[in-house]
């Protein structure tokens, strides 16, 4: 029954972590697709993550019913891990841009484009995305 039980989560969190997964991937290409359509930084080297992207409805739903899951279902575009910039390296329109680490104040007008996850923009010679 334990071995059961056990198999069942393991599947369940498999899907929630592929799932979350190809999310993310999603949202780097939108990312990716602004930076190109609205001509954000062409010139710029880095880009700056504040916040953390949202979970798929599907794992929300999960989050509610087994909440050991935000556990283990990571979101890994914010600036604490490198595994977002390693996102954005692999797709072609943004491999050019590395983490920048350092704090920035978001001033007037450095917004250029907005949706339901996140707002994009221009700070200095630094794009900076937060996740509304």
């Amino acid at each position: 029954f334990v071995l059961l039980i056990s198999t069942f989560f393991s599947y369940g969190a498999y899907h929630s972590i592929n799932a979350q997964f190809k999310f993310e991937e999603n949202i780097v290409n939108r990312i990716s697709q602004d930076i190109q359509f609205f001509g954000i930084g062409n010139n710029a080297e880095y880009i700056k993550f504040i916040g953390v992207e949202p979970y798929t409805s599907t794992n929300e739903n999960i989050i509610k019913k087994h909440p050991i899951m935000e556990i283990l279902i990571p979101r890994i575009i914010n600036n604490d891990w490198m595994w977002s910039g390693v996102l954005m390296q692999r797709n072609p329109f943004s491999k050019k841009l590395k983490l920048y680490t350092n704090h920035v104040t978001l001033n007037d007008g450095w917004e250029k484009s907005r949706n339901d996850v996140y707002s994009i923009g221009l700070v200095g010679e630094t794009i900076v995305v937060r996740f509304n």
